[in-house]
């Protein structure tokens, strides 16, 4: 009988126990509850301005490439333009290369790279072997940019049928102008 009575005396504190836990559980769990319900809001809240964000970063996306990269393709068009115009001259082409300059370079420019009335006197002919174009980080409302060009060329020398390869490392401004790129500084680097 003792054993009996030992084992509901146990039995009576552990039930105790378990009551007062479930209790302070219980107690713990309505305080959850309520603090859950203000995050709900706040939940949705977040997940609805995290829709709208998403929404409009997707806009940006779309609609920023867009301009950046027809903005990029004009600037790549005038810097092979203006590559061809300096560095690929010949007595024939001379005269259209320096009636079209002013669509690629501004006038201080065009009197450097085109100051004669004919190339070389019909001796000189030069020609871009390889070149490669560095841009410079194209970004909205940029006015002006820099390029930095490598060239690679041939000169010939038509009266004694010489050649000399050259290599020329320049930096180009180019500038906005009427939503066109026009080159308005050359640097030589090399």
């Amino acid at each position: 009988m003792d054993t009996f009575k030992a084992f509901k005396y146990v039995s009576i504190i552990a039930l105790t126990f378990l009551l007062i836990g479930n209790g302070v559980i219980f107690f713990l769990n309505n305080n959850e509850d309520e603090e859950a319900s203000i995050s709900e809001a706040q939940a949705q809240e977040m997940e609805e301005l995290r829709e709208q964000n998403e929404r409009l970063s997707y806009l940006e996306e779309t609609e920023t490439l867009t301009a950046r990269e027809e903005s990029f393709d004009n600037l790549e068009s005038q810097a092979n333009r203006f590559l061809t115009s300096v560095f690929e001259q010949d007595a024939e082409t001379y005269q259209t290369s320096k009636a079209e300059a002013d669509e690629v370079m501004n006038d201080d420019l065009i009197d450097r790279f085109f100051s004669a009335d004919m190339y070389g006197g019909n001796e000189v002919q030069t020609s871009i072997e390889d070149s490669s174009i560095y841009i410079e980080n194209i970004s909205e409302n940029r006015e002006e940019i820099d390029i930095v060009m490598d060239v690679d060329h041939k000169i010939e020398y038509l009266n004694t049928d010489m050649e000399e390869q050259s290599q020329a490392f320049v930096k180009v401004t180019f500038a906005k102008k009427n939503d066109n790129w026009i080159a308005t500084k050359f640097q030589d680097m090399s």
